[in-house]
């Protein structure tokens, strides 16, 4: 295994491939933005900064080395970020601090990674307890600063106080990019889940681990999901799964010589659901900082749903999901093939979120890893594909395997695609491409990256990388495909005809504006407007004042009482010609 890298796990990308090299030259070379604040500058920056940076070369080595800067990892609570050089005086003499990080959350917290897990362990014994009875004497790797002020505004720490950016993603940060691929990229840079994010959601896996380390001495609480599979937000859940005993663990053992235990006396899933009873009662009652224990063990997955309050990070907790795991590593792998593939799926995402054609809840929709699949395909079915078959990136131990087999252990040796289309470019890219794919006849395979034809009457098929024999857009129903294939369209055609800065919104703002012209066929309206041609007729029951609220008007469902007819005449409007 490589050596600890000290940053890991930043998914960057560039504007275009070629844009990619000419970073990747290290020569300090920046592009030019005109008219652009600095603001809009720094997703910019921040990619000529990290471009460089060591990466890990396959999805076992970014997370082997993500756990161990957990487990080296101290939270400490502060009166506030200039506290900081109290706490590094208090840790010091006990081991070296390799990175420092500030976040806040109602209150201030410092993260320190030292430079060992026994230099966290001599920071441990070294810490005392609150003498109130009140107070339950759980050791943890989550501190409390309460003295050693006097250093406060007199002493400089050797090393960076690295925290995240401010600056949250609004949708004028667009309006003086340089082109559609740099609205792109800044939605990418001010939405991506950050280094410190990535760190945080490590931390809470690994706390859980020490509370439960004493029955368990080799478990494993592991996140899967957007955590780690390259597509994650700033503000994204955290999905984790507790594994008892990790096979490696097996290894090398002496088999003549068990354990002694107790035999399960209920089914798999009776097993599941008492043991995540008793792990919640242990986190509600005994873990700091977990708050709002929410059991959901009658579901299909038993899970256990709380939130960290310090990292203001709402967590899942199941038992083990292989296929969870599996899934975020194809997605983590074909999320470093290439630097345009994350910002790419990100500004689908974001789009479908805004205009609806997804939700947060499950349901007869499309769902975001949906959307990541079909972003995909499209990037392997290009005429010049960007990103390979994944057929391509496994190592089956014989011909007969199926997509079970191992992913290969360097993918930073697959061969560089020769497309050099920019993010601009490859968006409109894949809306025409929908716009216009044969849904009726056809599935689709990522596995192989082609086409086959349909093997049921589903609207849309895309075959389960895990599963071939599953469709993972089987809950899809046709009135929402129906309204999935019309957003293709919408955007589309906004995309092409307001792709120039002469227009107010423009470029991405025209498919993300919700009261703009990416509005995916909905149509506002004032109220008092669809009354004005019966008063004009000679009905003068209409509401003629003016001062009637805002509607917004479906024109594929009609109004929100289900009266089409005011709004039929408006249809045509709304409907963009191509």
């Amino acid at each position: 295994m490589a050596a600890p890298m000290a940053q890991v796990g930043h998914m960057m990308c560039s504007k275009t491939l070629r844009c990619f090299r000419r970073f990747s030259s290290g020569k300090g070379v920046k592009r030019k933005i005109q008219k652009s604040s600095s603001k809009v500058q720094r997703p910019i920056d921040e990619i000529i900064q990290n471009i460089t940076s060591p990466r890990p070369v396959s999805f076992q080595q970014m997370y082997h080395l993500r756990r161990q800067e957990a487990h080296r990892s101290i939270l400490v609570q502060i009166p506030s970020k200039k506290h900081i050089s109290s706490v590094y005086n208090q840790v010091k003499p006990l081991g070296k601090v390799m990175n420092i990080f500030h976040f806040s959350h109602i209150r201030d917290y410092a993260l320190i990674e030292l430079e060992s897990r026994a230099a966290v362990q001599r920071v441990l014994r070294s810490a005392s307890h609150f003498s109130n009875d009140e107070k339950i004497p759980v050791e943890s790797r989550v501190l409390l600063l309460t003295g050693g002020f006097e250093s406060v505004g007199k002493q400089t720490i050797p090393l960076p106080v690295q925290s995240d950016p401010k600056e949250k993603f609004e949708i004028s940060d667009c309006y003086n990019a340089t082109g559609l691929s740099h609205q792109i990229e800044i939605l990418y840079h001010r939405n991506h889940l950050t280094d410190l994010g990535c760190r945080l959601r490590f931390f809470v896996c690994s706390k859980l681990e020490d509370m439960l380390s004493g029955l368990f001495p080799h478990c494993a609480v592991l996140p899967f999901g957007s955590t780690v599979n390259g597509f994650g937000k700033h503000d994204c859940d955290l999905d984790m799964t507790l594994s008892l005993l990790q096979s490696e663990h097996q290894v090398g053992k002496n088999p003549n010589l068990k354990f002694m235990t107790k035999k399960r006396t209920d089914n798999e899933r009776g097993f599941t659901q008492r043991s995540l009873q008793t792990v919640a009662d242990i986190i509600e009652q005994f873990v700091p900082l977990c708050l709002g224990v929410h059991r959901i063990l009658n579901a299909r997955v038993p899970i256990i749903k709380f939130r960290n309050d310090a990292c203001n990070i709402e967590c899942d907790l199941s038992f083990s999901h292989i296929s969870g795991h599996r899934m975020s590593e194809v997605l983590w792998v074909l999320s470093e093939l290439d630097p345009r593939v994350a910002p790419l799926v990100f500004c689908v995402r974001h789009w479908a979120r805004v205009n609806e054609v997804n939700r947060k809840h499950p349901g007869p929709w499309v769902s975001n890893f949906m959307l990541t699949a079909l972003v995909v395909f499209f990037l392997q079915s290009h005429p010049q594909p960007v990103i390979p078959k994944l057929r391509t990136l496994y190592h089956p131990v014989n011909p007969h395997d199926d997509f079970s087999a191992p992913f290969m252990s360097d993918y930073t040796k697959v061969p560089k695609t020769k497309n050099t289309d920019d993010l601009g470019e490859l968006l409109k890219g894949f809306f025409a491409f929908y716009s216009s794919f044969d849904f009726q006849s056809r599935g689709m395979s990522v596995i192989e990256g082609t086409t086959f034809s349909k093997p049921d009457f589903s609207p849309v098929y895309l075959e389960n990388p895990l599963d071939v024999n599953l469709n993972v857009c089987k809950n899809i129903n046709i009135p929402e495909f129906e309204r999935l294939k019309k957003a293709f369209e919408t955007a589309l055609w906004n995309l092409e005809t307001n792709g120039e800065k002469k227009q107010r919104a423009w470029g991405l703002m025209s498919i993300l504006l919700p009261n703009g012209n990416g509005n995916n066929g909905k149509l506002h309206v004032h109220v008092g407007d669809l009354f004005s041609q019966r008063s004009e007729s000679g009905n003068q029951d209409g509401n003629q004042d003016g001062n009637v609220d805002d509607h917004q008007v479906d024109n594929q469902g009609g109004n929100q009482d289900g009266n089409q007819d005011n709004v039929s005449d408006m249809r045509t409007k709304a409907e963009p010609s191509h």
